[in-house]
């Protein structure tokens, strides 16, 4: 319901953006029906545009292993802000709901209680017919003058003066159809009521009624000077029937001006074409970006030199901050993207405490994606090259050199430098050898990726790479490059060493039906790697899930915050840190696949399971109008309360304790209260002062009964007679109910019994105490046939 208001307000700037230009390039122009069609469609435009979103698609890649979307740390720490955390944003959303329904139906009200004005003024009067389907209706008093659809209301002394004028008027505005207009304005400003635009806008429409109806009239041969002296006189009055169309609806002034005005030329209607900008700029607002995976992850050519895979990353720790080639990042962002570059580089001072922390924290993670190529402890930034080396050609840096540049820029390269080489399939061994001689002697740290000496795996089977590169494209289903060894089938006798160093292509042969996800697989030619497991989770979609109606992840958050308890074991042993776990929410809302990623104890993690095992359903994520699996990674951090805060907690279990302990006194209370008011309100059977009916007692309501009943012809007819007896009760403000008949002999007796029971008029109700209670009478009612 919050994103349809969003709509509305979205909406809302477009209808101010679209008044704004009819305000000041239109408005004083004679076009009025121009002006007409401009404004109402003004209105409809503004309700479309937050509709019409152009989409602007973005690829990324699928998530890797400890990729996730990031949210801030979860503290259990004081556990008494824990248990009492509030999801504000939540609160704030559905204040919004609440202030814009109440608005809704206070709009509602006020256009049913002026229909109903109207309506009754209509119906109030003497009423004729001038012409077909139109009605005038003549009263005592009114101050001026309005018509509403194919009604005409005016008052007796207004009809003997200036009938003319003002029937000439009012059959403008019900030929032209102006309540129509006024009425899909009045039902639109139900919902845009906060829209001051909206308002502006009937009002000038209302104005654009005025000027039509003016011209009509004048037009129709009335003197000008005496229709205006008309207007004059009848400037002032009532406003009351806003629905209508009055005689005094407009500014006086603005209307004699326009009957003046000499009339615009139809060139001037382009100056609405100002609208055409504001639509592309809305277009552009409103604009939705959406991420689809990228279907080629490791696209290697002939002149790639640019591939994010062999793509540096300097990871420098200073005290508790860390960067990330240069920009500062949180160990949260760094987990998140260091899978993206293969060649890692981490720095750090040893001898400085601060620093050596961070590093123990963020190394794991660090190690985790097995990329770690050089460590640095003394400080020193190292310098950072990536050589590619394709046939006889060789690029340092994305700029190609001659094997003689690069061995003199390589004996200039610092000894502490890491280098990055990457020989595609068109480079021969003796390349390759001679430029990592050239590195042999001057570099610290060395990494050489050859596409000759990647593992390639063809339908679970190991194959030369040669032989895989034999593979027609169009054969292909599905293809894939991998670093991590345990994503591969095992028992395939390869090196996990040798998959962390140059990656292992999985092919998967397409089979009758499928579609091929590589791209002009040629000889000669590097295979195209895709990875398009429709399975695999993403990171981020159009529409993320929403978690227990509507929250946001910020809601889950809270949810963990108000549910997770810190473990008494770990409580009393000091065991505190941060537990990193991943999930995903399936595309049923389910949400599967829990893991723990780091915890600082097994009691903690478990603690976190738990939890998470309780969780409510999501509503799942979209993707192009498709439901698909969403992953998220959620940290915790449990920080060892203080003293003060365990002795809270406490008082707290005991606060809680009393708490349920009154509620149930109160559910007791309430059952009591409620049995108490069932007894109260049983009917009586005998009271102080009985009900009277018609100044009599029960003996006066069956003299009545049997006065009002007919016999019934096919009972006469069948010879059926008895006694009907029937019960009802007296209520307290003396109406009768609960009819129940007893005792027939048939139904057609019963039938009329109730037929007259229904007619019955009110009683005098009875009394008990002083005050009116119900009172329940059996009576029998005797049918006999005359012989």
């Amino acid at each position: 319901m919050f994103d349809f208001i969003i709509y509305l307000g979205q909406s809302a700037l477009c209808l101010a953006a679209l008044y704004l230009i009819y305000k000041v390039a239109m408005s004083h122009e004679t076009l009025h029906y121009f002006n007409r069609v401009l404004l109402l469609g003004s209105v409809l435009l503004s309700a479309l545009l937050p509709l019409c979103r152009v989409k602007i698609v973005k690829e990324y890649d699928p998530a890797p292993t400890l990729a996730s979307i990031e949210i801030d740390d979860m503290v259990v720490a004081d556990i008494a802000d824990v248990a009492l955390g509030i999801d504000y944003v939540s609160l704030l959303k559905d204040l919004a709901v609440m202030v814009f329904f109440v608005g809704v139906a206070f709009m509602l009200a006020r256009l049913a209680v002026g229909i109903y004005s109207v309506w009754r003024l209509i119906h109030s009067g003497q009423m004729s017919v001038i012409e077909e389907d139109v009605t005038l209706t003549v009263v005592d008093n009114l101050s001026s003058p309005f018509s509403w659809f194919g009604h005409i209301v005016a008052s007796q002394s207004d009809v003997q003066q200036f009938r003319g004028m003002i029937l000439a008027h009012e059959l403008a505005h019900i030929r032209l159809r102006h309540s129509w207009d006024v009425m899909f304005v009045d039902v639109a400003l139900c919902l845009w009521w906060f829209n001051p635009a909206m308002w502006l806008l009937r009002r000038e429409l209302q104005s654009l009624h005025e000027y039509q109806a003016d011209d009509a009239v004048l037009n129709g041969g009335v003197d000008a000077k005496s229709y205006q002296m008309l207007l004059i006189k009848r400037a002032v009055g009532s406003r009351l029937h806003s629905v209508a169309n009055c005689l005094n609806h407009s500014n006086l002034n603005n209307r004699i001006t326009m009957m003046c005005k000499k009339n615009s030329s139809r060139w001037a209607a382009a100056k609405a074409l100002l609208v055409v900008p504001m639509v592309a700029v809305a277009m552009g607002a409103f604009a939705t970006t959406v991420y689809v995976p990228r279907e080629v992850q490791d696209k290697v050519t002939e002149n790639s030199v640019n591939n994010k895979e062999y793509k540096p990353a300097i990871i420098e720790i200073k005290g508790s901050d860390i960067y990330l080639n240069n920009k500062q990042v949180t160990a949260a962002e760094l987990e998140a993207v260091i899978e993206e570059y293969r060649l890692q580089t981490l720095i750090y001072d040893e001898n400085d405490a601060a620093s050596k922390r961070t590093y123990e924290a963020i190394h794991n993670t660090l190690k985790l994606n097995g990329n770690i190529d050089a460590i640095y402890s003394n400080g020193k930034r190292p310098e950072v090259s990536v050589v590619r080396i394709s046939g006889d050609k060789i690029y340092l840096n994305d700029e190609q050199i001659t094997l003689e540049q690069l061995k003199v820029k390589a004996d200039a390269t610092d000894k502490t430098a890491t280098i990055v080489m990457h020989a595609d399939v068109n480079t021969d061994a003796e390349q390759l050898n001679a430029v990592k001689e050239s590195f042999r002697h001057t570099s610290h740290a060395v990494k050489v990726i050859s596409e000759k000496e990647r593992i390639a795996i063809v339908d679970g089977k190991v194959v030369p790479y040669e032989e895989m590169m034999k593979i027609e494209s169009s054969n292909i289903g599905n293809a894939r490059l991998t670093y991590d060894y345990k994503t591969l089938p095992q028992g395939l006798g390869i090196s996990e060493d040798d998959v962390k160093k140059n990656g292992a292509i999985v092919i998967t042969i397409k089979k009758e039906g499928d579609t091929a996800v590589v791209d002009n697989a040629t000889e000669n030619k590097v295979i195209v790697i895709a990875d398009k497991q429709d399975d695999k989770p993403f990171i981020k979609v159009e529409k993320m899930p929403t978690f227990d109606g509507g929250k946001s992840l910020v809601g889950f958050q809270n949810w963990i915050q108000n549910n997770i308890r810190y473990p008494k074991e770990a409580l009393a042993n000091g065991v505190g840190g941060r537990v990193i776990f991943q999930f995903v929410v399936e595309r049923d809302g389910t949400p599967t696949s829990f893991n723990v990623l780091q915890s600082p104890d097994k009691s903690l993690s478990d603690e976190v399971e738990r939890v998470f095992k309780t969780s409510p359903k999501w509503e799942a994520g979209e993707q192009n109008g498709e439901k698909v699996r969403v992953l998220y990674t959620v940290p915790v951090v449990f920080t060892t309360p203080s003293a003060e805060t365990q002795e809270f907690e406490q008082q707290k279990q005991n606060f809680e304790a009393q708490k349920q302990n009154f509620e149930q006194q109160k559910q007791n209370f309430e059952a009591q209260k409620q049995n108490f008011e069932q007894q109260k309100d049983l009917a009586y059977i005998k009271v102080e002062k009985m009900p009277t009916f018609q100044g009599g007692d029960l003996n006066t309501f069956r003299n009545w009964v049997q006065g009002q009943i007919q016999y019934p012809k096919e009972a006469m007819e069948k010879n059926i007679s008895g006694r009907v007896i029937f019960s009802f009760v007296v209520e307290k403000d003396g109406s009768t109910s609960d009819f129940t008949v007893l005792q027939t002999p048939d139904k057609l007796l019963a039938d009329e019994v109730e037929r007259i029971f229904k007619s019955c008029p009110k009683w005098e109700p009875g009394t008990q105490r002083g005050e009116k209670v119900r009172v329940k009478y059996t009576v029998p009612i005797v049918f006999a046939v005359e012989k």
